[in-house]
């Protein structure tokens, strides 16, 4: 059964390192408050793809469970679906 966390606050503590150029190391303490406090631990990676896919990959754990997160974002611009609509019509 996952837990979904996602309808409780959070309070986040962390110790950010530039790892790369556009590249950062965290490490952290995270607690959900709500119905069901948990208290995690986690180490990650943040940073910036080609093509300027922003990128997060988290290990975290607490003596309960434990889990994988990774995020991919990319922001859509007008000035970017322009250009992809330019490029179908040829």
């Amino acid at each position: 059964e996952g837990l979904n966390t996602t309808d409780y606050p959070r309070m986040r503590l962390s110790w950010q390192k530039a790892y790369r150029s556009y590249w950062n190391w965290q490490l952290g303490f995270r607690a959900d408050i709500g119905d069901i406090e948990q208290e995690y631990g986690f180490a990650g990676i943040d940073g910036l793809l080609p093509y300027f896919i922003h990128a997060e990959f988290y290990l975290w754990a607490n003596e309960d469970i434990a889990g994988i997160r990774l995020e991919l974002e990319k922001e859509l611009n007008e000035e970017n679906t322009e250009d992809y609509d330019e490029h179908k019509r040829e």
